[in-house]
């Protein structure tokens, strides 16, 4: 498609235009640093980053200057720029669109915040900054790239990802790229001095950071891998947890006088005496005990349905509530999987820049977050059941749409300015009516108006 219709196209995309003014507007651009002194606007780039994976153009496309569209080169330098506070975009962002679903949920509902990492795969890259090599535990294989550390929140029918870390080797020998040139006192320094920290300190920032900003959850969910005695004693000063369990040796637990494994809980729990009750949760039993310098927690077990020969551990520091709830609370945490996944297939996560600066990556990875916001704020107003890659799809065909309406009004310009040329003004009048009536039996029109005022005037000279 024409570059220029392409322009035309995307300056009439009237839902992107009210997400950016509602949620990222210019005075939340300036108080995250997010400002240019000449050039294009920074809302305009903004924009056209925030609806690339919705159109069919990409970066790399953009190497003349014989149309409204940057270069690709203004795209690099901005997503390259180390003094822009992205956190503090993706945070304000987040406020308001958490502010705008909280009344569509009712009180009752639990509302989560969950931590989980994923994969961020460069494995065909060698001169990027602070590239690690790293073990993927679902394929059990090792990658290059980063880990990504997320937090969202959640009130189990909308997710909105609230911050994240990407994260290298900490061991400076087990890193493939160099390290950022940077002042460690701008915002992208104090991001590098995270990425090759622990990713249990990062958790704990981060959760600090989204309480303080305003973000409220009545419980930290989170899978496994951080379910140990003395993170979820320090995590549960903040918000009650509730996790999964990993049968590890090297965790034990109080139960009365005795030390046991979970594998000697589960016996245990198996063992008593219980009545037979029918549960969707397929749930075994409970048990309240005391982790060895942790807390005191409420273990749930439960059948694995994948597998009825296995089983599952569920923790909550909140002992008050029932085994069912807990079991209620923890099914939120797919979400965030969900997300990863669409990130990743939809919204260019990873793959749709090939750059190897460090603060590209982070800028880029917070547009992807918008990019969802985005998807899951209008999919949360439409009155049937969306999935936010349908609704991805649906705006994808809006947009080749409205391509199609911009072809139809310059041929239709051309034929009138046609009949101008040629001095047949009463044709000319009696063709703007049939045009007129025409846009206005086919609603699908409307978006793009009919620019009557161009043809008068060249009829007229």
């Amino acid at each position: 498609m024409d570059t220029n219709l392409q322009i035309c196209t995307i300056k009439n995309i009237t839902w992107l235009t009210a997400w950016v003014k509602q949620f990222c507007p210019g005075k939340t651009l300036r108080q995250a640093g997010i400002k240019k002194r000449s050039g294009v606007t920074v809302d305009w780039l903004l924009q056209l980053l925030l609806v690339l994976p919705f159109i069919d153009l990409r970066v790399y496309q953009l190497h003349g200057s014989d149309n409204e569209l940057p270069h690709r080169s203004t795209f690099y330098d901005f997503l390259a720029q180390t003094s822009y506070n992205w956190r503090t975009l993706v945070m304000m962002a987040t406020l308001r669109l958490i502010e705008e679903l909280e009344p569509l949920t009712c009180r009752s509902q639990d509302r989560v915040i969950i931590v989980d990492d994923s994969p961020y795969k460069r494995d065909r890259s060698k001169k990027v900054e602070y590239l690690g090599r790293h073990f993927d535990h679902s394929s059990h294989t090792y990658y290059r790239g980063y880990r990504m550390l997320t937090i969202a929140w959640s009130d189990g029918h909308s997710l909105v990802p609230v911050d994240f870390e990407l994260l290298s080797n900490g061991d400076a020998h087990k890193r493939l790229g160099d390290q950022p040139n940077v002042d460690l006192r701008t915002h992208l320094g104090k991001r590098c001095l995270a990425a090759i920290s622990k990713a249990t300190d990062q958790t704990l920032n981060m959760l600090d950071r989204a309480l303080k900003a305003g973000i409220t959850a009545d419980y930290l969910v989170f899978d496994s891998w951080f379910a140990h005695a003395g993170l979820l004693h320090k995590l549960s000063r903040h918000l009650p947890v509730v996790c999964m369990l990993k049968n590890s040796g090297k965790i034990s637990f109080r139960h009365g006088k005795r030390i046991y494994q979970l594998k000697g809980l589960y016996e245990k729990v198996q063992s008593r005496k219980r009545q037979k009750k029918s549960n969707e949760h397929q749930i075994i039993g409970s048990i309240l005990v005391d982790m060895l310098s942790g807390p005191r927690v409420r273990i749930v077990f439960m059948c694995d349905r994948r597998n009825p020969e296995r089983w599952l551990a569920l923790a909550s520091t909140d002992i008050s509530i029932s085994p069912e709830r807990i079991c209620q609370i923890y099914a939120k945490r797919w979400a965030i999987e969900v997300f990863f996944k669409q990130a990743k297939q939809q919204l260019g996560l990873a793959r749709e820049f090939q750059l190897r600066n460090y603060a590209g990556l982070i800028a880029h990875t917070s547009i992807v977050l918008l990019r969802y916001m985005m998807l899951e704020y209008y999919r949360r107003q439409c009155t049937d059941e969306r999935t936010i890659p349908g609704l991805f799809y649906t705006y994808v065909r809006e947009l080749q749409m409205l391509g199609i309406q911009v072809c139809i009004q310059l041929i239709l310009i051309e034929v009138l300015e046609l009949i101008a040329r040629q001095g047949q003004g009463q044709l000319l009048e009696q063709a703007i009516d049939l045009i007129g009536t025409f846009y206005q039996s086919h609603p699908w029109l409307h978006a793009f108006s009919f620019e009557k005022e161009r043809v008068t005037l060249n009829s007229e000279s």
